[in-house]
């Protein structure tokens, strides 16, 4: 799908940013107006860099519970540079 993020913050382990994703397209699949997708925030552990106000094409893993994990391997291919 393709997004913006509108809210971001680390969550408690220190180690994941969970961010809250405006879509604006989907691409593939169903997928609901607002998407929470995680990453890790350290880049030595494939974390893609995730900001406010910017606008992404998204790929990943979607969880049970609704949430989406993404990472560098995923998301640089659809996005000219992180």
């Amino acid at each position: 799908f393709h997004g913006t993020v509108v809210q971001a913050s680390p969550a408690a382990d220190g180690r994941t940013l969970i961010t809250t994703i405006s879509v604006s397209r989907t691409i593939k699949g169903r997928v609901p107006s607002r998407m929470v997708v995680t990453t890790s925030n350290q880049p030595g552990l494939c974390g893609y860099p995730l900001h406010v106000n910017r606008t992404y094409d998204f790929a990943g893993r979607q969880h049970a519970h609704g949430q989406m994990s993404t990472n560098m391997c995923v998301m640089v291919p659809l996005n000219a540079r992180p």
